[in-house]
């Protein structure tokens, strides 16, 4: 059988609202940015495709002008020689943002190639360790017309539907934050909370906590800058909770530090971000050997495969219920995996087990890039 290659690799970036503005940290949120990519190997069946938030970065340009061409043509099984040829073209500024944004998607793309070839579920192909996995809810974000006392009320609810461990973010006001956690009733180990990089140093966060009120988390999220580890280790020696701490955060070699120096009780994990399929699985592994749990950032379809088949990773998170609408990708995918009491199982389909809808995403694309691989003729 003709060995595939890479033939094309195409991106849209899509700008779409959200039904109501939504308060994180000192971020006003009114719109979710995507990119999507997509990469074809010529053989007529279904393409590889990945999707992440850009975050504001031209993560399709940077796919388009510095990877693209040293992915054109690879092996689609060959995806470790795929990354390292694409993270060399980049030089020195593909280690972190876009690039690395770009060469994460573009992993994960070849990854569900590669998985859909082998007529194989992605988590299989990965090794299989589980054929399910809990979830946990985000819900109890600040948005206009919620108040603290109906989020905490959510959060309750949320755990009577099976949910194990539930989030919410804090709120700009430390007494809507204490609200929702009271009317929460979440037991010891149940509750996380999203502080989306609120404080600058130990002293400002230990301020605002002690007005939360007394409570035991799971673990308090992205307090301060992961880059700022001074500042974040001094909160961690100040503070009984436990912290987690790597949402957004594309440069590997810091997160491999944050685990194996023990700087987190939990390292929070983006494959989408930091090094797509490839770049997880070297990241989780450190986590593994250091005994520090992964919790992956939302991106249920892709992350549902490294928790069904990586010990270190023990769960996934997605916003559920009427939240579902912060994170408005599920618009462009033809089906999501399902989440029942609280658990979704594994999918069953070969690759990622998800198909896009691309009649919406090019319809509504406000930015196209498009790398094809010359003919022999033209070489």
């Amino acid at each position: 059988m003709e060995e595939r290659a890479v033939t094309r690799v195409r991106t849209w970036t899509l700008r779409l609202p959200l039904p109501t503005p939504l308060a994180l940290g000192r971020m006003a949120v009114s719109e979710r940015e995507y990119v999507v990519v997509r990469v074809d190997d010529g053989g007529g069946g279904s393409p590889g495709a990945a999707w992440s938030l850009t975050r504001g970065l031209p993560v399709a340009e940077s796919l388009d002008r510095m990877l693209a061409a040293a992915t054109l043509g690879t092996a689609v099984a060959d995806t470790a020689r795929a990354w390292q040829r694409a993270i060399g073209a980049a030089g020195p500024a593909g280690q972190s943002g876009a690039a690395m944004r770009a060469l994460s998607l573009l992993d994960i793309c070849l990854w569900d190639l590669k998985a859909r070839a082998a007529g194989l579920p992605l988590h299989r192909l990965l090794g299989g360790l589980r054929e399910e996995v809990p979830v946990m809810a985000v819900s109890a974000y600040p948005v206009a017309g919620l108040r603290p006392e109906q989020a905490g009320e959510r959060l309750r609810e949320l755990r009577g539907a099976g949910h194990d461990l539930v989030k919410l973010a804090r709120w700009p006001d430390p007494a809507d934050t204490a609200t929702v956690i009271a009317r929460a009733e979440a037991p010891p180990g149940s509750l996380v909370v999203d502080a989306a990089w609120a404080w600058d140093d130990a002293p400002a966060a230990l301020a605002e906590l002690r007005r939360w009120g007394g409570f035991e988390p799971a673990w308090l999220e992205d307090p301060i800058a992961a880059a700022r580890t001074g500042a974040y280790r001094r909160l961690r020696e100040r503070s009984p909770l436990p912290l987690a701490i790597g949402d957004e955060v594309s440069d590997l070699h810091l997160l491999d530090r944050l685990a194996r120096e023990g700087l987190a009780d939990v390292l929070r994990l983006d494959a989408t971000v930091a090094g797509g399929i490839t770049g997880a699985q070297r990241l989780l592994d450190s986590c593994w050997l250091a005994g520090v749990p992964a919790s992956p950032h939302v991106g249920l379809p892709v992350h549902v495969h490294l928790a069904a088949a990586h010990p270190a990773c023990g769960h996934v998170e997605a916003f559920v219920g009427e939240d579902r609408a912060l994170d408005p990708v599920e618009d462009l995918l033809l089906a999501l995996p399902e989440v029942e009491r609280g658990r979704v199982r594994a999918p069953t389909a070969p690759g990622l087990g998800v198909e896009l809808d691309w009649e919406q995403i090019e319809a509504r694309a406000h930015l196209r890039t498009d790398s094809q691989a010359r003919s022999q003729e033209d070489r």
